[in-house]
Order: structure tokens, then C-alpha cells, then sequence
């Protein structure tokens, strides 16, 4: 099982773990997955699933009422997915399906006593639900908030509550990120940053503003127009040592 960090861990109806995408300890998005055994005759035993069609992190993996396993959004080094596809573990193969209406990440998916898969959360307080039987998309109501990696459970009166979950802006983190270039004070942009303790889909997005700046003066212009809370964010990273560079 190769190191990875924002996958998703599927319980699937034989007991088996299917472990899915998510991005290696150099920021390479992936599309393996992997049947992990926890118990059984070879209890820890890992085989290697088909991969998934589309190599992703943040997105879900949730269980079907027929054991497939639907995967839905997440995002790659270029942002946000609509991706949908449906991973079968008998005959490990995967099949697209319907994408969803816009891309999403960070959301979470819950099983409806129905058979339909509810998706809340992410970057949009919008919520769907997708019928694998006709393979199509409904809109139902919206969250009051908007909100990543909520957690949402089903009630045992059939209501869904979605609790917590984290509300930021990415462009602003961005921002702080670029600004902390700038507070050294360099006239040329740098060409290495190291992380620490900063969102792993940064570094795709900053390399690429950096690429298509060709000075501290054109950098500048770019971050200007995302306001003075960014500056004020970017005084307290450097005051707490989020960056380093």
C-alpha cells in the first residue's frame, strides 16, 4: 500500500477495505486504489484494485445498496472535478456515469434509505441527489452556510443533519502564500518555496501564478485585487512561521 494522504476508505459488503486516490508524499495525484483485507483467513493482506479512471483527491467513495461503490468530484492539480464513475469490486472494473451538475471537492456523499447517494457540502451550498438506477441528478434544498468536509449523518427519522466543516477561501490562502514571497523583499519572484503546514493543492496553484509572472511588480497586481484581509492573513502566517522560503 503506497503512502498517501486524502483518499477514501470504502467498507464493501465482503468485509473487504477498497482505498482509493488521493495524493503521494510528492504531490502526485492518484487514480490506483487498493482491497485491503482486515480480518478473514489473510487477515492485512492488500491487493491492488483497478485504478480509477480519473486520478483525484478530496472526493468520495460511497457504497451503492447493489456493493458498488459510486466516486464522485474531488479535484486534481487543476482544480475542482465533475467525474463520476462507479467502481464494480466483482468484476473490478470501473464505469462513467452522469457527472455531476458543476465540479465539487471537499464535499461528503450519504447512502438515502431510498438507494440515492446525497452530496452536501464543498465549495457550494447546493445539494444533490444521484439515482444510480437512471442514472441521473435531482436538486434539493441548499445548506444555510457553505462548508468543506462537513460531516452529515442520517437521523433515524430519515432527515439528514450536516454538523461542522471548515469555511475558507482558497484564493485568499493563495494570496498569503504570494505575499510571503513579496515580504522578503526580492525583485525577482521566487523559484522555490517550501511548505509546512499548508493545503497540499497549493503548491500546483502557486507554481503556476508563478510561472505566468514574470516579476514581483506583475505578482503584486495579481494579489492586490484580493484585499487587505489577505495582507493582514499573510502578517499573521509570518508571525507564526506557517511558510518558510
Amino acid at each position: 500500500l503506497s503512502a498517501r494522504s486524502h483518499h477514501t476508505t470504502t467498507a464493501l459488503g465482503d468485509g473487504r477495505l477498497l482505498v482509493l486516490g488521493g495524493v503521494d508524499d510528492q504531490g502526485n495525484y492518484l487514480a490506483s486504489g487498493y482491497l485491503v483485507s482486515p480480518a478473514g483467513p489473510s487477515p492485512g493482506s492488500v491487493s491492488s484494485a483497478s485504478p480509477m479512471p480519473t486520478p483525484r483527491a478530496d472526493h468520495t467513495a460511497t457504497r451503492l445498496l447493489d456493493g458498488r461503490v459510486l466516486v464522485l468530484g474531488g479535484h486534481d492539480a487543476l482544480g475542482p472535478l465533475d467525474a463520476a464513475e462507479i467502481y464494480d469490486p466483482v468484476s473490478d472494473y470501473w464505469i462513467a456515469v452522469t457527472p455531476m451538475p458543476t465540479p465539487r471537492t471537499d464535499h461528503a456523499a450519504l447512502l438515502l434509505a431510498d438507494g440515492e447517494v446525497l452530496v452536501a457540502g464543498g465549495d457550494i451550498t447546493a445539494t444533490w441527489a444521484y439515482d444510480a438506477a437512471n442514472d441521473g441528478w435531482s436538486t434539493l434544498g441548499s445548506l444555510a452556510t457553505r462548508r468543506r468536509h462537513p460531516a452529515v449523518v442520517m437521523l433515524p427519522s430519515g432527515e439528514v443533519l450536516a454538523i461542522g466543516g471548515a469555511n475558507f477561501s482558497m484564493s485568499a490562502l493563495i494570496g498569503v502564500l504570494m505575499l510571503m514571497g513579496i515580504a522578503a523583499k526580492s525583485t525577482r519572484i521566487p523559484s522555490i518555496i517550501q511548505f509546512r503546514c499548508i493545503d497540499h493543492r497549493l503548491q500546483n496553484v502557486l507554481q503556476h501564478a508563478f510561472k505566468k509572472c514574470h516579476s514581483m511588480d506583475e505578482l503584486i497586481k495579481k494579489i492586490s485585487a484580493l484585499g487587505p484581509q489577505v495582507e493582514m492573513d499573510a502578517r499573521f502566517c509570518a508571525q507564526n512561521n506557517d511558510l518558510a522560503g
